[in-house]
């Protein structure tokens, strides 16, 4: 197991997350809880991604809470064909999400770590890159979209990630895991 924490160095978006891996036979298995100021709201969110062990995400669930009551969770799994479904956890009921078949990643965009997804799962060379499309998933919202992400491999400890549609570009300095040590002006590892 490894456990790791993280601080968000933005002020406006303020956040500390204490992280663990578990990796067991053939499934990595990342647990989560964030605390944080999310629009100047503090807001609870704790989450549990399984992975196979291909770095394939298989399931999704976060659970969000805020002092406004305004509590809200989201359980998402995988098949094997990569068709997506949404959970309602007070029933039995569950949904395709068409626009997500086929992706293999989950983007939380609270945290760092599910960067390491795709960083395993494509496994580049230095001097490559490769887009790939994630499920990202939006906060306070817990919103789902189909987004294009750029990975470039520097090295063995540093990729440049990039959003082509929003012109977002970041440094990540990762560990011998493929954690992130650093995702430039946003986190950095505690511990």
């Amino acid at each position: 197991m490894k456990t790791i924490i993280w601080q968000n160095k933005d002020g406006s978006d303020y956040s500390i997350e204490y992280f663990n891996l578990t990796s067991e036979l053939d499934v990595h298995i990342l647990r989560g809880t964030v605390i944080l100021l999310l629009e100047q709201t503090p807001t609870l969110a704790i989450y549990e991604i399984k992975c196979d062990k291909y770095w394939k995400t298989r399931s999704v669930k976060i659970s969000q809470q805020t002092p406004h009551g305004k509590d809200m969770n989201i359980d998402v799994t995988v098949d094997r064909d990569q068709i997506w479904r949404k959970h309602r956890r007070e029933t039995s009921y569950s949904s395709i999400i068409d626009f997500a078949s086929g992706l293999y990643d989950v983007d939380l965009q609270i945290i760092p770590v599910t960067n390491t997804l795709p960083i395993k799962r494509i496994d580049l060379k230095d001097g490559w890159s490769q887009e790939t499309c994630v499920l990202w998933i939006g906060f306070p919202s817990l919103a789902l979209e189909r987004q294009v992400q750029k990975y470039s491999r520097i090295n063995d400890k540093l990729y440049i990630f990039e959003i082509p549609s929003t012109g977002f570009k970041a440094h990540l300095e990762v560990d011998e895991l493929g954690l992130v040590v650093n995702y430039d002006t946003l986190w950095h590892r505690l511990y």
